[in-house]
């Protein structure tokens, strides 16, 4: 059987510890969020970002950080200013997603045209430069 050897060293406990302390400290952050979203939501007070994150004792960096939260306010949000739910994703008829499609498309081929014709022109350079100093030893030779 291998042995598992662990780092005890004192650098590897404070690293330990100071994650553990920055995960505590996140998840305490996350629920005093929470409550003061409920506690805004019963007093009918504006929900928004300014708000939670002052009623909170957080940042309005650290609520649009975690995504959970973010999405929550600004949905409330939303509902309180009579506006129907945000859509997960866009949506697009069609039409559009066959233009879209196509465009995708021949921005490729375009890629691969234009990837193409840089190597036709780095061969153009190279057999120039071989060329030209043929020419020159040519040139010598002639003197």
């Amino acid at each position: 059987m291998p042995n598992i050897i662990t780092d005890s060293s004192p650098q590897t406990k404070r690293a330990d510890a100071l994650r553990k302390a920055g995960k505590n400290r996140t998840q305490q952050a996350t629920q005093r969020a929470e409550k003061a979203i409920r506690q805004l939501i019963k007093d009918g007070g504006n929900i928004n970002f300014s708000s939670v994150a002052r009623t909170a004792g957080v940042s309005t960096k650290f609520l649009h950080q975690n995504d959970e939260l973010s999405d929550r306010i600004r949905t409330l949000a939303d509902q309180q200013k009579g506006k129907s739910p945000r859509p997960v994703t866009p949506t697009k008829t069609a039409g559009e997603s066959a233009i879209i499609s196509i465009l995708k498309k021949e921005l490729e081929n375009e890629k691969a045209r234009n990837k193409k014709l840089r190597e036709e022109l780095h061969q153009l350079e190279t057999a120039r430069e071989h060329l030209l100093g043929r020419l020159l030893q040519y040139e010598d030779f002639l003197q």
